[in-house]
């Protein structure tokens, strides 16, 4: 039988329940040999469902704690329809699983089963095709905990689909339902941003990186659910869209409100070059030699920052920039000085073709010192 997956190893909340009777779990352990039965457990009691793992009691094994992911077979004595959902999940009938997941949620009278279910339904719609129903179940496990919700975050369609316009009217009205907390604001915002940017609606993605930028300044500890990846890279996104459109104002706006966002190298190193390039960007527009002297500045601190750091995160893109900044600024033999280094210190960088292109017009002999 199929191992059942990483569909489990998000689960992070403690659900106790009581007593089952005649519940059975089947658990494949992965370090026996190839071919051998799952184990079972009968007169199952299941005590929690927590980071990953199950933690039961049965009538003669004790208590005992899985992973979840070992999980291949799971029944429930009184819930007809949630032992149906698990065998067409594990079968790939995804369609009728994400049915039988939803009934389950409306019917049973288990919070813990409940909650699983909104997981479980969430990935089998995703799976599915159904974004109606992952967006219902992404909604739903954002109001238990934004950073499970995240784990389980549905793919968005293309452009185009039918779906898009029900699911932005969906999180729409879960962003300004009352008693939402700003960590669960901010992850429906950053899925919404995601949505409305599929729908093509230009000015309800600006808007909505202002909320996002708003709401960060308004909780007074960016940290908070922020620092999660999908959000800072959503927030990220929105300035990259608005540098390409020339929005030069909400650019530095997003990145302003999102200060203290940015904690880990590969981010920060992104977050200071967007900032570069907005600046890149206003000089481009019509500013004078002051402002294309401060963007190759601002160019110059990510590498200052990043050279030495693993991966040496937008350095070589930083070094081109720049280097294209001092030649419009005449600066010729400063430019062919970034060139080489560039050339020199990150051979395998995409921008060696432009940094080789760019000393052949500063000096025909450029390559060769």
């Amino acid at each position: 039988m199929a191992k059942r997956g990483l569909v489990w190893l998000a689960i992070a909340v403690v659900w106790p329940v009581s007593w089952a009777r005649a519940d059975s779990l089947l658990v494949q352990d992965p370090d026996n040999l190839p071919g051998a039965p799952p184990q079972v457990f009968n007169d199952v009691q299941i005590d929690s469902v927590a980071n990953g793992k199950i933690d039961f009691e049965t009538s003669t094994n004790g208590r005992v704690t899985k992973d979840f992911s070992n999980v291949v077979g799971m029944t429930l004595d009184d819930e007809p329809t949630f032992n149906a959902a698990f065998r067409d999940a594990l079968a790939n009938h995804f369609d009728a699983a994400v049915d039988e997941y939803a009934q389950t949620i409306r019917t049973t009278n288990k919070l813990w089963l409940s909650q699983l279910c909104q997981i479980l339904m969430t990935d089998a719609a995703n799976k599915a095709g159904r974004f109606d129903k992952a967006v219902d179940g992404f909604i739903a496990l954002v109001k238990i905990d934004p950073a499970i919700a995240l784990k389980h975050r549905p793919s968005i369609p293309q452009p185009g689909s039918s779906y898009l316009d029900g699911a932005a009217s969906a999180v729409k009205s879960a962003v300004n339902a009352p008693n939402v907390r700003p960590s669960q604001r901010e992850t429906l915002l950053a899925f919404l941003l995601e949505i409305e940017r599929a729908r093509g609606d230009d000015a309800a993605v600006s808007a909505i990186g202002q909320q996002l930028a708003a709401s960060s300044a308004a909780s007074g500890d960016p940290a908070v659910a922020l620092e999660t990846a999908a959000l800072v890279d959503a927030r990220l996104a929105s300035v990259r869209q608005a540098i390409e459109q020339k929005r030069f104002d909400e650019a530095d706006a997003l990145l302003a409100g999102g200060n203290g966002m940015f904690v880990d190298v590969p981010r920060r190193a992104e977050a200071m070059f967007l900032a570069a390039q907005s600046m890149d960007g206003r000089a481009a527009a019509g500013g004078g030699s002051d402002q294309q002297k401060d963007a190759a500045i601002a160019y110059l601190r990510v590498v200052a920052n990043f050279k030495n750091v693993a991966g040496a995160p937008r350095v070589a893109d930083s070094l081109l920039a720049a280097a294209a900044l001092l030649e419009r600024l005449n600066e010729p033999n400063e430019a062919a000085s970034l060139d080489r280094d560039l050339i020199t210190h990150y051979a395998s960088s995409p921008d060696v073709a432009g940094a080789t292109a760019q000393l052949d017009r500063l000096s025909p002999s450029a390559n060769t010192q």
